[in-house]
């Protein structure tokens, strides 16, 4: 859908929270030389590229008064959250047969973009990782998660927009069907979608205090960092509703090459 041209779609503009200079607003686990800055998607500034030997990290970056950013569980309206990342994709003879693979035996490779702890052992929280080819996003209430997945969708060494938007319960849609569950987005496409929820072996303990992390991941149960990517990433968002499908836009930010596309050159909006 085609978004209306008077409304400012940059970030400081409609997110809840963001993170536009991920290596100002965080701190790095392994110390300045874990990272560098490079340059941004177009229309943004600063990037950061992380080597896998360190992640960056916020504690108790939300609100008291907000129990949604704490715990998936109290988002009575929903959560959405978007990153840019570039990165390198192994060999494509490995982008196939991924949950078979993992159902072997074979150890998986995830590489986690985005944390807050969420996993589909009962820890509650958000997820966005990588593993070989396959992109999975998760949102744990504790009790129950959702998962949906992608495969070979992301584009390599090259900057890829990610949304997610998620909503345990919600009405149905005409226009896009029931906006309900769990909605992966790649440069605002839906690429995956995951309505029902599945149940987690027993409910954990959400992080304390609140975090988020850049390039890794871990959960109440277990605290060392894990799960390194070796990635570029800029402008993490998060809003504390499901975005609705005529407000996804959202996800990018204002990045101006796509508006150029989208509008036809003759709504130039940038960052």
């Amino acid at each position: 859908m085609e978004p209306p041209l008077n409304y400012d779609p940059r970030y400081p503009a409609t997110t809840n929270y963001y993170w536009g200079s991920i290596e100002v607003n965080m701190t790095s686990t392994a110390g300045t030389g874990s990272f560098k800055t490079a340059n941004g998607p177009p229309g943004f500034s600063s990037s950061l590229k992380l080597f896998g030997s360190g992640c960056m990290t916020h504690t108790g970056w939300a609100s008291k008064r907000d129990p949604c950013a704490r715990n998936p569980a109290d988002c009575t309206e929903g959560f959405s959250f978007s990153l840019w990342v570039r990165l390198e994709l192994e060999d494509t003879e490995s982008m196939f047969d991924t949950e078979a693979q993992e159902s072997s035996g074979e150890t998986p490779r995830r590489r986690y973009l985005l944390s807050s702890g969420g996993d589909d052992a009962g820890s509650p929280g958000i997820a966005l990782y990588l593993d070989r080819h396959r992109l999975t996003a998760l949102v744990s209430t504790g009790s129950e998660y959702w998962k949906a997945s992608v495969n070979g969708r992301v584009r390599n060494n090259t900057w890829n927009n990610v949304g997610v938007r998620w909503r345990s319960d919600a009405p149905l849609d005409a226009v896009n069907g029931s906006l309900a569950g769990l909605q992966l987005y790649i440069n605002n496409k839906t690429e995956a979608h995951a309505v029902f929820p599945k149940t987690a072996p027993a409910a954990g303990s959400v992080l304390d205090p609140v975090e988020v992390m850049v390039g890794c991941h871990r959960t109440a149960s277990r605290r060392d960092f894990h799960h390194m990517c070796d990635c570029e990433f800029d402008e993490v968002a998060m809003w504390t509703r499901a975005l609705p499908a005529n407000e996804t836009v959202f996800f990018l930010g204002g990045y101006s090459e796509w508006l150029r596309l989208q509008l036809g050159g003759e709504n130039d909006i940038t960052c």
